[in-house]
This record gives C-alpha cells, sequence and structure tokens, in this order.
C-alpha cells in the first residue's frame, strides 16, 4: 500500500479529514524534496525584500520625472505582484513555511499599498494610506492567521492613527494622544478577546502603540501631564490586565510605562529643577517598584493555577 493509498484509507475510517490528508500529503511533499526546505523559505524572504527595495530605488530615483499615474500604477503593480505570489504560496499548500513566506509578502504588500494609496489621496494622504495598509494586512491576517501580517497590522494602526489625528484635527497632540490611546485600546480588546492571536504579540503592539500616544501627550503646551498621566494609566491597565491574563508581555509593558513616566512627572512638576541625579534616582526606584509589583503579580498567579 503506497501512501495516498493509507492517507486515503484514513480519511474513509473517519481518522483523518481530507483537508489533514491534503496537509500530511503537503508535509511529507516537502520532506522528500530535493531542495532543503529553508533555502525555499529565504528564496521567499529575500525575494520580497528585493522587491521592496527595487521599488524604493526606483521611486527615489525616478519620482520626480513620473506623473502620479505612473507612481501609483509602479506601487499599485508591485502591490498586485506580491499579493499574487503569496496567494499562490498559501493556496498551494498549507505547510507552515508556505505560510510564513506568503504572511511575510502581505506584510510587505501592506506597506506598498500604503503607499499607492497615499500617491492616489488628493487629500487625507496619510489616513488614506494607514488604513488601506491596514486593510491588506488584516485580510492576509485572517487568511494566514500567523504573526507577520499581524505585525503589519500593527504598523498600519499607527500610520493610519497619525492620519487620521493629522487630517482631521490639524495635528493637534492632544488629538494625537487621544487617538493613539484609543487605538492601543482596541488592540488591548481583540487581544483580550482572542481575536488577535498569538496573544501577546497583540498584547505587545496594543501596549506601543498607547504608550507612543501617551508620550505624543508631553509636547502639548501647558498641559504635559496629559504624557505622564496616560503613559502611567497604560502601565496600570497593563498590571490589570496581567491579574487576568498571565502574558509576561503585559509586565513589560507596566514596567516602562511606570519607568517613563515617574521620572517625567517629577521633571514637569519641578519644572525642570530636578537634577539629573533626581531624576536618575526617581526612574530607579519606579523600576524597582514596579519590578516588585510584576513579582508579585507573577506570585499570585502562579498560586492561582497551583
Amino acid at each position: 500500500m503506497d501512501r495516498d493509498e493509507a492517507l486515503q484509507g484514513l480519511v474513509d475510517k473517519g481518522v483523518l479529514t481530507p483537508d489533514q490528508a491534503d496537509a500530511v500529503r503537503d508535509a511529507l511533499r516537502d520532506e522528500t524534496a530535493g531542495t532543503p526546505k529553508w533555502l525555499g523559505e529565504a528564496a521567499g524572504y529575500v525575494g520580497g525584500v528585493l522587491m521592496l527595495g527595487g521599488a524604493g530605488i526606483l521611486m527615489a530615483t525616478q519620482w520626480d520625472a513620473m506623473t502620479r499615474t505612473g507612481r501609483a500604477a509602479s506601487l499599485g503593480g508591485i502591490t498586485l505582484a506580491l499579493l499574487l505570489v503569496a496567494g499562490f504560496l498559501a493556496i498551494g499548500g498549507r505547510t507552515p513555511i508556505r505560510r510564513r513566506v506568503a504572511g511575510v509578502l502581505v506584510a510587505i504588500a501592506s506597506g506598498t499599498a500604503a503607499l499607492t494609496a497615499g500617491v492616489i489621496a488628493e487629500r487625507w494622504e496619510g489616513t488614506a494610506a494607514g488604513l488601506t495598509g491596514l486593510a491588506v494586512a488584516t485580510i492576509g491576517y485572517a487568511v494566514l492567521r500567523n504573526i507577520p501580517p499581524l505585525l503589519a497590522m500593527g504598523a498600519n494602526s499607527i500610520v493610519a492613527a497619525a492620519g487620521v489625528a493629522a487630517d482631521g484635527w490639524s495635528s493637534s497632540e492632544l488629538a494625537m494622544t487621544l487617538v493613539f490611546l484609543a487605538v492601543g485600546a482596541a488592540w488591548f480588546a481583540l487581544a483580550f478577546a482572542g481575536v488577535l492571536r498569538p496573544v501577546p504579540v497583540a498584547f505587545g503592539i496594543g501596549g506601543t502603540i498607547a504608550i507612543i500616544g501617551g508620550q505624543i501627550g508631553l509636547t502639548i503646551e501647558d498641559a504635559p501631564w496629559w504624557g505622564y498621566g496616560s503613559t502611567f494609566a497604560v502601565a496600570l491597565l497593563c498590571f490589570a490586565v496581567y491579574a487576568v491574563r498571565r502574558t509576561p508581555v503585559l509586565l513589560v509593558g507596566g514596567v516602562v510605562g511606570v519607568a517613563l513616566a515617574a521620572p517625567e512627572a517629577v521633571w514637569s512638576w519641578t519644572d525642570g529643577a530636578a537634577g539629573g541625579a533626581v531624576i536618575l534616582l526617581v526612574a530607579g526606584a519606579a523600576l524597582i517598584g514596579a519590578s516588585a509589583l510584576s513579582f508579585r503579580l507573577a506570585r499570585l498567579g502562579k498560586t492561582r493555577t497551583a
């Protein structure tokens, strides 16, 4: 009995589904192929990066000489080519290697798609770019469910948030802060609900976006408390969520938030009079306190699961 007959027999008995049998065939085919698996995977990554690099060189050298239509067509063509290859890899087999390469290509394509939309848009260019890139990355993530498109979603979320704030509120620092905090909170909610996976990566992206928003708040004239206050609030949120969802990256976010907010608050309260030594002492004390809290939360988590 050959391999295909054995697999079909397992399908007939209900041990495997037809999709599972196909996945086994793909995996075995990759194992017995003459070309090492890592070589094909590396070639896919390098090919995507080379296409992106070629696009960058083309745009840098010919940008001024190209019309808007030419720019959009060039970027759109590169995006389409990347997505077609990614689709071929994703549809042609269900092996992890194919899906990883497809995910990287989708992530790159989301960037070129964002650039294409920014070129085409006559107004609100930043918003158009960010939302288009986010849409491409989200569709890719929905199909592939792996990390590269998820990271691309995070990057495009930042572009979209900055675009919405800049285009809608004339780059108001307060608006920028609030939009980034809202986007970070949305990522937290989706990660907490398990919609975005891997959950630690989604939490990390949400925390990063929220902390960026808090740091932007430091530039608000006459109200720098928005910066350190919101950064400290993000840190508390990280610790609070960790008490429910034992994801270590949340502890990292909490410690980073406290370490940033504490010296910033002292600097603001003293109107910059506090010397470097005082700032360092405050930052060190904040780190120690946050570290102690993280150890305490971790210990409580172990106690609950024991």
